[in-house]
């Protein structure tokens, strides 16, 4: 209570009550200053939520290109050497060389 992230604590069997009461206090007010309070409180995370939908638009652009499709096919070329160098390998230390 005393750092401002809790309103109220109240016992379990009294929370349904607490709730409707809350409510209803909330639904007396203007639509409109709630849609406000609501947009403000919302602004704080739009950019963190613009440059995530960005990056993520960035990280399916760059899958469609060869050079992912490149890429996902030599590191597939290199598990398997891997796997077959362990299986053949004592010393368990293994080169790899490209195949490009």
């Amino acid at each position: 209570l005393q750092m401002g992230l809790v309103n109220k604590v109240v016992p379990n069997d009294d929370l349904d009550r607490e709730v409707a009461a809350w409510c209803d206090e909330i639904m007396e007010k203007s639509p409109t200053a709630l849609a406000l309070a609501k947009r403000s409180f919302n602004m704080d995370t739009e950019l963190q939520r613009g440059i995530s939908g960005m990056g993520m638009m960035g990280l399916s652009l760059y899958y469609d290109t060869e050079d992912s499709k490149e890429g996902g096919d030599f590191s597939m070329i290199l598990s398997h050497q891997a796997a077959t160098s362990r299986s053949k390998s004592s010393l368990g230390t293994t080169l790899f060389t490209s195949p490009i």
